[in-house]
Protein backbone atom coordinates (compact mmCIF):
# COMPACT_ATOMS: atom_id res chain seq x y z
CA UNK A 1 0.00 0.00 0.00
CA UNK A 2 1.16 3.50 -0.80
CA UNK A 3 -0.12 6.74 0.69
CA UNK A 4 -2.37 8.90 -1.47
CA UNK A 5 -3.82 12.34 -0.84
CA UNK A 6 -6.91 13.13 1.22
CA UNK A 7 -6.67 10.18 3.60
CA UNK A 8 -6.84 7.54 0.89
CA UNK A 9 -4.50 4.56 0.62
CA UNK A 10 -3.86 3.04 -2.80
CA UNK A 11 -4.55 -0.71 -2.70
CA UNK A 12 -2.21 -2.44 -5.13
CA UNK A 13 -3.62 -5.79 -6.28
CA UNK A 14 -1.48 -8.85 -5.63
CA UNK A 15 -2.24 -9.88 -9.22
CA UNK A 16 -4.60 -9.08 -12.11
CA UNK A 17 -6.14 -11.26 -14.77
CA UNK A 18 -7.11 -9.83 -18.15
CA UNK A 19 -9.48 -11.64 -20.49
CA UNK A 20 -9.31 -10.80 -24.18
CA UNK A 21 -6.58 -8.20 -23.70
CA UNK A 22 -3.67 -7.13 -21.54
CA UNK A 23 -3.30 -5.59 -18.07
CA UNK A 24 -0.35 -4.11 -16.17
CA UNK A 25 -0.01 -3.18 -12.50
CA UNK A 26 1.71 0.22 -12.45
CA UNK A 27 4.23 1.47 -9.87
CA UNK A 28 1.56 3.73 -8.29
CA UNK A 29 -0.78 0.73 -7.73
CA UNK A 30 -3.18 1.56 -10.56
CA UNK A 31 -3.93 -1.00 -13.27
CA UNK A 32 -3.81 -0.09 -16.97
CA UNK A 33 -5.62 -2.45 -19.33
CA UNK A 34 -6.35 -2.64 -23.04
CA UNK A 35 -8.82 -4.55 -25.23
CA UNK A 36 -10.33 -6.52 -22.34
CA UNK A 37 -13.74 -8.09 -22.08
CA UNK A 38 -13.00 -8.64 -18.37
CA UNK A 39 -10.39 -7.75 -15.79
CA UNK A 40 -9.95 -9.26 -12.33
CA UNK A 41 -8.19 -7.75 -9.31
CA UNK A 42 -6.91 -10.14 -6.63
CA UNK A 43 -5.83 -9.39 -3.07
CA UNK A 44 -7.29 -5.90 -2.62
CA UNK A 45 -9.78 -6.61 0.22
CA UNK A 46 -7.58 -7.78 3.08
CA UNK A 47 -9.73 -7.05 6.13
CA UNK A 48 -7.72 -3.96 7.08
CA UNK A 49 -10.41 -1.41 6.18
CA UNK A 50 -14.16 -1.21 5.59
CA UNK A 51 -14.53 1.50 2.94
CA UNK A 52 -13.18 1.65 -0.61
CA UNK A 53 -13.30 3.90 -3.65
CA UNK A 54 -12.71 2.26 -7.02
CA UNK A 55 -12.10 4.83 -9.74
CA UNK A 56 -12.24 3.84 -13.41
CA UNK A 57 -11.11 6.04 -16.28
CA UNK A 58 -12.16 4.24 -19.44
CA UNK A 59 -10.40 5.47 -22.56
CA UNK A 60 -11.78 3.18 -25.20
CA UNK A 61 -14.93 1.13 -25.55
CA UNK A 62 -15.88 -0.71 -28.72
CA UNK A 63 -19.55 0.23 -28.21
CA UNK A 64 -21.79 1.55 -25.45
CA UNK A 65 -22.17 -1.12 -22.76
CA UNK A 66 -22.69 -1.56 -19.05
CA UNK A 67 -19.74 -2.78 -17.01
CA UNK A 68 -20.75 -5.31 -14.38
CA UNK A 69 -18.78 -6.82 -11.53
CA UNK A 70 -18.72 -9.65 -9.07
CA UNK A 71 -16.40 -10.58 -6.25
CA UNK A 72 -13.40 -12.92 -6.32
CA UNK A 73 -11.92 -15.10 -3.61
CA UNK A 74 -8.46 -16.62 -4.02
CA UNK A 75 -8.59 -15.75 -7.75
CA UNK A 76 -11.96 -17.44 -8.35
CA UNK A 77 -14.91 -15.26 -9.37
CA UNK A 78 -18.25 -15.69 -7.57
CA UNK A 79 -20.63 -15.55 -10.53
CA UNK A 80 -23.38 -17.35 -8.61
CA UNK A 81 -26.77 -15.88 -7.73
CA UNK A 82 -25.52 -14.04 -4.64
CA UNK A 83 -26.24 -10.43 -5.60
CA UNK A 84 -29.02 -7.86 -5.40
CA UNK A 85 -29.12 -4.51 -7.20
CA UNK A 86 -31.24 -1.42 -7.79
CA UNK A 87 -30.70 0.79 -10.89
CA UNK A 88 -31.85 4.35 -11.59
CA UNK A 89 -31.28 5.80 -15.08
CA UNK A 90 -31.94 9.42 -16.07
CA UNK A 91 -31.59 10.33 -19.75
CA UNK A 92 -32.85 13.61 -21.18
CA UNK A 93 -36.38 13.82 -19.72
CA UNK A 94 -36.82 10.08 -19.11
CA UNK A 95 -36.35 8.32 -15.79
CA UNK A 96 -36.36 4.55 -15.46
CA UNK A 97 -35.37 1.97 -12.90
CA UNK A 98 -34.97 -1.75 -12.33
CA UNK A 99 -33.99 -4.15 -9.58
CA UNK A 100 -33.14 -7.76 -8.92
CA UNK A 101 -33.12 -9.72 -5.67
CA UNK A 102 -31.34 -12.71 -7.19
CA UNK A 103 -28.64 -11.92 -9.74
CA UNK A 104 -25.26 -13.26 -10.82
CA UNK A 105 -23.77 -9.75 -11.15
CA UNK A 106 -23.75 -6.18 -9.90
CA UNK A 107 -23.50 -2.87 -11.77
CA UNK A 108 -20.37 -0.72 -11.88
CA UNK A 109 -21.02 1.76 -14.70
CA UNK A 110 -22.27 2.56 -18.17
CA UNK A 111 -19.42 2.84 -20.67
CA UNK A 112 -19.75 4.88 -23.84
CA UNK A 113 -18.04 5.37 -27.16
CA UNK A 114 -18.87 8.85 -28.39
CA UNK A 115 -16.52 11.14 -30.31
CA UNK A 116 -13.48 9.56 -28.64
CA UNK A 117 -14.37 11.02 -25.24
CA UNK A 118 -13.47 9.32 -21.98
CA UNK A 119 -16.01 7.67 -19.73
CA UNK A 120 -15.78 6.03 -16.36
CA UNK A 121 -17.32 5.39 -12.99
CA UNK A 122 -16.70 5.73 -9.28
CA UNK A 123 -17.68 2.72 -7.16
CA UNK A 124 -17.99 3.27 -3.39
CA UNK A 125 -17.82 0.00 -1.49
CA UNK A 126 -18.43 -1.04 2.12
CA UNK A 127 -16.64 -4.30 2.98
CA UNK A 128 -19.04 -5.71 5.56
CA UNK A 129 -17.05 -8.95 5.78
CA UNK A 130 -14.70 -7.09 8.14
CA UNK A 131 -17.64 -7.00 10.60
CA UNK A 132 -19.21 -10.35 9.62
CA UNK A 133 -21.74 -8.54 7.40
CA UNK A 134 -22.36 -8.39 3.66
CA UNK A 135 -20.65 -6.14 1.12
CA UNK A 136 -22.63 -3.17 -0.18
CA UNK A 137 -21.77 -0.62 -2.84
CA UNK A 138 -23.03 2.31 -4.85
CA UNK A 139 -21.77 3.47 -8.22
CA UNK A 140 -22.16 6.90 -9.77
CA UNK A 141 -21.85 7.56 -13.50
CA UNK A 142 -22.41 10.63 -15.64
CA UNK A 143 -21.86 9.83 -19.29
CA UNK A 144 -22.66 11.06 -22.78
CA UNK A 145 -24.91 8.22 -23.89
CA UNK A 146 -27.73 9.93 -25.86
CA UNK A 147 -26.79 13.28 -24.40
CA UNK A 148 -26.30 13.78 -20.69
CA UNK A 149 -27.01 10.53 -18.90
CA UNK A 150 -26.93 9.83 -15.15
CA UNK A 151 -26.82 6.30 -13.76
CA UNK A 152 -27.03 5.35 -10.08
CA UNK A 153 -26.46 1.75 -9.03
CA UNK A 154 -26.96 0.29 -5.55
CA UNK A 155 -25.57 -3.22 -4.98
CA UNK A 156 -25.69 -5.82 -2.23
CA UNK A 157 -23.70 -9.06 -1.90
CA UNK A 158 -25.76 -11.70 -0.08
CA UNK A 159 -22.83 -13.58 1.46
CA UNK A 160 -20.60 -12.67 4.40
CA UNK A 161 -17.62 -14.55 2.95
CA UNK A 162 -14.42 -12.57 2.86
CA UNK A 163 -13.94 -12.06 -0.88
CA UNK A 164 -10.48 -10.62 -1.51
CA UNK A 165 -10.90 -9.32 -5.06
CA UNK A 166 -13.23 -7.93 -7.69
CA UNK A 167 -13.91 -8.84 -11.33
CA UNK A 168 -15.17 -6.24 -13.87
CA UNK A 169 -16.59 -7.34 -17.21
CA UNK A 170 -18.50 -6.17 -20.27
CA UNK A 171 -21.25 -8.42 -21.58
CA UNK A 172 -20.44 -8.00 -25.28
CA UNK A 173 -17.67 -5.43 -25.84
CA UNK A 174 -14.06 -4.65 -25.02
CA UNK A 175 -12.82 -1.74 -22.94
CA UNK A 176 -9.48 -0.11 -22.12
CA UNK A 177 -8.31 2.35 -19.49
CA UNK A 178 -7.04 2.63 -15.93
CA UNK A 179 -8.63 1.48 -12.67
CA UNK A 180 -7.30 2.47 -9.25
CA UNK A 181 -8.52 1.01 -5.95
CA UNK A 182 -8.31 3.20 -2.87
CA UNK A 183 -9.07 2.32 0.75
CA UNK A 184 -10.28 5.05 3.10
CA UNK A 185 -7.60 5.53 5.73
CA UNK A 186 -9.32 5.21 9.12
Amino acid sequence: MTQATNGLITKTPTSVSAIGGTATINADGSVTFSGCTAIGFNGIFDGSTRYYLINADVLGVTAGDTVHFYYRNAGVADGNVNYKYQVLNVSSTSVSGSRSTSSNRQYAGRMTNFSGANSGFALYLYDGAVDGQQKRSISKVASGVSGANINDYANHYNLTSNADGIHFYSISNTFSGTITVFAFNQ
